[in-house]
């Protein structure tokens, strides 16, 4: 009889004839590292009429079709009309179809919107034609007709002969990527929005290349065309007054030199040639050698409050001059009054010779004289002079001779009578405000009268107009009010705390935060307000900023809301000092970071699920190989236990002969099927086939394994794992990605201690530099049967665990190197890389692991990478 031989070829099998006779039913296994014959995956075998072909094709069919139900992904196919033939159970829930509204039915009458027919027959033809689409955005209908946004997959399913049998369309739901879109889109106008009320304006200032840069709405404020959007630094600094520049470049420095922030005030000349006020404040951004790169700074205009300051400077000086005059006069006319009048008579005679004097004293100037002590009504009013004219009531110098009652309306009367009687009684001084009227009783602007005794229960009244100081205050209180509404439009946190701790500020969104009105909060110490969060580490930065007196940042802080809800914040504390330099408490800022770290898990989660979906085909390649072989060889065991039982069945007729003597047709029918079974080929391939049978399985067992602790590493909390189990396991998740390009060699530190990590991010980050070495090896080797190297090694240095993870690939030039680590920034190829490993993997070591991530590159000759993790979580 002629045998024919089952021989494993690749992922597949194919069985070939070993003569000229029919087909056996038992098959030969061949053995590991024999030559093998590659056909195409989905090829059918040569025997045709095999059963096991049948078998083999129907079980890999439920195995996808498993797989295709499970994926987490919207998937349906279709053929080449359009005729949906199958979906998953993510399209069945995401869409709200029943099967009958679905399953053949043209795919742009069930998921496509009104006009998309067209669209979705034109990618079935261009399917059909060898192109696939990959990351396309659409749109998809549900069956209450509300839509949703997806990012589409399209690619065709190929039969055996490789043409196309059918079309899939797997689709990704972002309508929560959306939202977060638009969400940050409106945070952005409300951003500029707030800055166009508080007419704030941005710049960044690139010192490499010494350029000052802002955008449109900035260029507004600062009164340029929308076409100029920067300007060389020198020439940005030449905007300022040259008597100012010394102490901008002085405050510049100081800022670069010890990296604290920058406050100046300075004077601009402005492009109408006038000359205004601003205060800048900013902060500088060092790269990686603590070099300052950039100067991201705000400026204000402060020009109104500057002229109100000066205003009211001015009028100060102005009236301590009048004081100073006034006191002089009016001492001099008390001199003279003391010595010269003896008596009313004669004081109004010498008032009288000196009424030239006096009216032209820019000081109002009033005598009264009393006329009777009994009367406290009694007073008349002897003298007046041009000033009192110009700043009294009703004319002074039409009443003089009259009393005071006919002078002041009865409302002001008491208070006037009560100071002047005072002013006889004790001869002291006295202060009261008043008002000029006009004739008609209105009130034209407020006066100070200061009252001093003169001889002769007379009393003498220096008059004082209010109006500039006045219109000084109202300037200050508006300034006053527009800081408040700044300070009430300003997104974030803002809380003034003085050196007693306590409240000096507190703005609206400190109370919609903490459900804490201002009211409440002013003046209460500011930790004995009950805000809900972790006072520990905001009690030590704050200590911490008064003792160094620079200003601190304490990230990720979770509070309470009002609301209830968990949220974080990202603080800034500044240490505040008065116009002496003196601590005078300090100034915290919160800004509410909830939804950023929301987008942020989003994103890393994305991130985790295109890696996870990258490596979902290779990993289903890696098992299907261990399985063929697998099955071949228990069919193979079946086929000769059948054989071996015919053999049995022999040698029990032979035992059962009751005849003594020889039974020859026994015997040969014994040696026949013995001849038949080759059973000294039988008991040599039984045990190879069941050890094969065993390493397929422990290959499979091997590949779950690592898959389910990498897709599911436990608790995402800071737990101390085995890092070389979990770097090992990691490595065998990415083994299709590198195992045609390059070798994995490891060099683990066998005692080296568990480390404390986030496993599931760690595990990211360390397929994330996998993957990226095994694309650089393949660009170098792609074309030859050469293959690369990559090299994991972990050791444990001065209390760190050291990852170094290095390839032979293509390397990276320096311009490179300086933006690997920037969201989005890729040099592979659309469709390769998306820009956001690197990004991830540095957020994961340096921000949620306190630890450090190296490169050392050089083009052509590979890349490593090194990163390292405190081992002692305290200790760092």
């Amino acid at each position: 009889m002629t045998r024919l031989r089952k021989t494993k070829i690749g992922a597949q099998s194919a069985f070939v004839g070993a003569g000229a006779q029919s087909v056996a039913k038992r098959y030969k296994l061949r053995r590991i590292g024999e030559p093998v014959c590659r056909l195409h995956p989905g090829q059918l075998c040569a025997a045709q009429d095999s059963l096991d072909s049948n078998e083999v094709m129907s079980w890999a069919s439920e195995r996808f079709a498993e797989l295709f139900q499970d994926l987490p992904v919207i998937c349906f196919s279709y053929d080449k009309d359009g005729i949906v033939y199958e979906w998953n159970r993510a399209c069945e829930q995401e869409s709200g179809f029943s099967a009958d509204q679905v399953l053949q039915r043209p795919v742009w009458e069930t998921f496509g919107q009104r006009g998309d027919e067209a669209i979705l027959r034109k990618m079935a033809a261009d399917v059909c034609a060898g192109k696939t689409y990959a990351n396309v955005e659409m749109v998809l209908v549900r069956a209450d007709l509300t839509t949703y946004p997806v990012i589409n997959s399209t690619f065709p399913i190929r039969g055996g002969d490789g043409t196309v049998a059918g079309i899939i369309s797997a689709n990704i739901n972002i309508e929560e990527r959306k939202e977060a879109e638009r969400a940050l889109r409106e945070s952005e106008e409300r951003l500029k929005l707030a800055m166009d009320v508080a007419q704030l304006r941005s710049f960044e200032w690139d010192l490499v290349e010494d350029f000052v840069r802002w955008t449109e709405a900035d260029a507004a404020r600062m009164g340029l065309s929308q076409d100029c959007l920067g300007m060389p630094g020198p020439q940005f600094l030449g905007r300022v007054h040259p008597e100012d520049q010394p102490q901008c470049y002085a405050a510049l420095n100081k800022g670069r030199s010890t990296k604290s922030q920058v406050e100046v005030e300075y004077r601009t000349l402005r492009s109408d040639g006038s000359i205004g006020w601003t205060l800048t404040r900013g902060t500088y951004i060092a790269d990686k050698n603590g070099e300052a790169v950039k100067f991201l700074g705000t400026a204000l205009d402060i020009t109104a409050s500057k002229e109100a300051e000066i205003l009211l400077r001015q009028a100060q000086e102005l009236l301590e001059v009048r004081v100073m005059d006034r006191t002089e006069e009016l001492s001099a006319a008390n001199e003279a009054l003391k010595t010269e009048i003896a008596e009313r008579k004669r004081a109004e005679e010498d008032l009288r010779l000196h009424a030239d004097i006096v009216e032209h004293i820019k000081t109002g100037l009033l005598v009264y004289h009393m006329e009777d002590e009994s009367d406290e009504y009694s007073f008349r009013l002897s003298l007046s002079n041009q000033s009192a004219h110009e700043q009294g009531n009703q004319g002074y110098q039409r009443t003089v001779g009259r009393y005071i009652r006919d002078i002041y309306p009865p409302n002001l009367l008491p208070t006037v009578v009560e100071h002047f009687n005072r002013v006889v009684r004790t001869g002291q001084s006295s202060e009261v405000e008043d008002f000029a009227y006009a004739e008609d009783g209105s009130i034209k602007f407020a006066v100070k009268a200061n009252m001093f005794p003169l001889p002769n229960r007379c009393v003498g009244v220096a008059l004082e107009n209010l109006t500039q100081r006045r219109r000084a205050e109202r300037e200050l209180q508006r300034a006053y009010a527009e800081n408040a509404h700044i300070l009430a439009s300003i997104a974030s946190i803002l809380i003034c705390v003085d050196a007693k701790d306590a409240v000096t500020s507190w703005n609206t969104m400190a109370e919609q935060a903490f459900g804490i009105q201002r009211g409440e909060a002013i003046g209460c110490r500011f930790m004995d307000l009950g805000i809900q969060w972790d006072w520990e580490p905001v009690v030590t930065t704050i200590r911490e900023c008064q003792t160094t007196d620079e200003p601190l940042q304490l990230d990720d802080l979770h509070y309470t809301a009002q609301d209830g809800r968990e949220r974080f914040l990202a603080v800034t504390i500044n240490p505040l000092k008065d116009g002496n330099g003196q601590a005078s408490g300090y100034l915290f800022l919160g800004t509410d970071i909830t939804k950023r770290k929301v987008m942020e898990s989003q994103l890393a989660q994305a991130q985790k699920l295109e890696a996870i979906g990258s490596l979902a085909a290779g990993i289903a390649h890696e098992i299907n190989t261990p399985i063929q072989y697998v099955g071949d060889n228990t069919r193979f065991l079946n086929d000769a236990f059948q054989d071996l039982n015919k053999v049995v069945a022999a040698c029990r007729d032979v035992v059962g002969v009751q005849d003594q003597g020889k039974d020859i047709a026994s015997i040969s029918r014994l040696r026949d099927a013995m001849e038949v079974a080759d059973i000294e080929y039988i008991t040599q391939e039984i045990p190879a086939a069941i050890d094969q049978s065993l390493e397929g399985v422990e290959r499979v067992a091997n590949i779950v394994r690592a898959m389910k602790e990498f897709s599911h590493p436990g608790q995402e909390e800071i737990t101390a794992i085995d890092l070389n189990h979990s770097i090992e396991s990691t490595i065998t998740v990415a083994r299709n990605e590198w195992k045609y390009v390059a070798e994995v060699k490891t060099d683990f530190e066998d005692n080296l201690r568990p480390v404390p990590c986030y496993p599931g991010a760690f595990n990211q980050v360390i397929l994330n530099m996998i993957v990226n070495a095994a694309h650089a090896v393949a660009d170098v080797v792609a074309g030859s049967n050469n293959m690369g190297l990559i090299t994991v090694s972990t050791r444990e240095e001065a209390g760190l665990a050291v990852i170094r993870i290095s390839d032979t690939g293509t390397g990276m030039p320096p311009e490179v190197i300086a933006r690997i680590y920037d969201p989005f920034f890729t040099t592979k190829p659309v469709g390769r890389g998306t820009g956001q490993g690197l990004a991830i993997s540095h957020t994961v070591i340096v921000e949620k692991h306190h630890g450090t991530i190296d490169v050392t590159s050089e083009t052509g000759h590979g890349t490593t990478f090194t990163i390292r993790l405190p081992i002692d979580r305290r200790g760092s």
